[in-house]
């Protein structure tokens, strides 16, 4: 296996090159130089996270030992801690802006670890979910309450890290938007399998804006660059807050292309976990890398704001043949990806003049975010063993 060391340094160096927006675009001149300072940050952060994350997981699951919560951090943990301080580059210092990405990557790994609870059958979670945003649930209260406990983290963890009015645009980001909406996925894929083969098709067919709004919906693209935005507030209050920024039209549609592209980005990383081959990883979850039809991925192309029919109709074969010809998986999987991250590169150079000025720093950071989504296809798995010599 590739020493943890030199695997993150390559994913964050090839980032700072710029795949996406071009080298010294979205994190400046000679960012790889910065790369020693960052990995200084991200070990203060890893202190923050790993005590933090370890005991929310002894309430989560009580009857783990110390090896088995240390298996679960290192499968978690490395997107949580080491992005956060790469994607802000040594621009948030000091010891208070450490605790404040300390408290973003808690945040985040919540998130994570709620998320992945959930994709492996874990019920309670999922109920825990639909009543910290006020559905009604079928599991007594009592059986969901450490978990409620833990998601309440998620809160604590943002009014650690952002300004008072900044806090529930974040909250909403994880707990509406990404949670709440992969609970639905998870409960419409649960259906999907229980649907007779025959009908599954037509199962897709219908539901098809559906899915591929909650896969939009839950990718989390706002979770992070709302969580970093809101640091740097602290040191310039002047900046627009989140609910401003959030509220433009233009930056929302921003924000839909870029869910849809990293949730694609994902898509392809995951497949093979997606599809029930690793179940110690995951159960099943409706992906269109296997589930493949084109009402979907015209649904996807849509919310990636994809307009030329030829593309579409390109995007269309790639997908057929991703789930028809195992030869070509790795071929057709990249030219997916690669055609929607031209497209969120497109809709941010197309902002209008005025969104760039006004709004420049939260735009730089959705670039940045789209610059490690783009080398970080690895997958939850290969992920997890960035960090597991550490």
């Amino acid at each position: 296996m590739t020493d943890s060391s030199n695997l993150l340094d390559t994913l964050i160096s090839a980032a700072y090159n710029g795949p996406v927006f071009g080298p010294d675009v979205s994190f400046g001149p000679q960012a790889s130089y910065k790369l020693p300072a960052v990995k200084e940050q991200i070990k203060a952060i890893a202190e923050i996270f790993n005590h933090r994350l370890y005991t929310y997981i002894k309430v989560s699951y009580p009857g783990l030992d110390a090896s088995a919560i240390k298996r679960l951090l290192q499968e978690i943990g490395p997107k949580a801690i080491c992005f956060c301080p790469a994607l802000t580059i040594g621009e948030l210092t000091g010891t208070l802006n450490t605790e404040r990405l300390g408290a973003a990557a808690t945040a985040i790994g919540v998130m994570y670890l709620a998320d992945q609870s959930m994709d492996r059958g874990d019920e309670t979670v999922t109920s825990a979910i639909k009543l910290l945003v006020q559905e009604q649930i079928t599991l007594p209260e009592e059986q969901i309450g450490s978990w409620l406990e833990v998601l309440h983290h998620i809160e604590k963890n943002i009014t650690l890290l952002a300004l008072p009015e900044d806090v529930p645009t974040i909250l909403d980001c994880f707990n509406e938007q990404v949670l709440h909406n992969e609970v639905l996925l998870h409960e419409l894929s649960m259906e999907y399998q229980k649907t007779a083969p025959k009908g599954q098709p037509i199962f897709l067919e219908k539901q098809a804006k559906y899915i591929a709004k909650l896969m939009v919906m839950d990718a989390g693209f706002p979770s992070v660059t709302s969580s970093l935005y809101a640091i740097y507030r602290h040191d310039n209050p002047a900046l627009p807050n989140l609910s401003k920024i959030h509220n433009s039209k233009s930056i929302a549609a921003l924000l839909t292309v870029c869910n849809a592209v990293v949730r694609i980005a994902d898509e392809f990383g995951d497949w093979e976990t997606d599809a029930g081959h690793y179940p110690e990883w995951g159960i099943f979850s409706i992906n269109p890398f296997n589930q493949y039809h084109p009402a979907i991925v015209k649904e996807l192309c849509s919310f990636a704001a994809i307009e030329d029919y030829t593309l579409i109709d390109e995007l269309q074969s790639a997908f057929r043949e991703f789930h028809t010809s195992p030869k070509k998986q790795k071929e057709r999987g990249r030219f997916i990806v690669d055609s929607f991250f031209d497209q969120a590169r497109i809709q941010i150079n197309n902002l209008p003049q005025e969104i760039k000025e006004s709004y420049s720093l939260y735009i730089t950071l959705c670039m940045r975010v789209l610059e490690i989504g783009s080398v970080n296809i690895l997958g939850d798995i290969a992920l997890a063993d960035v960090r597991e010599q550490e």
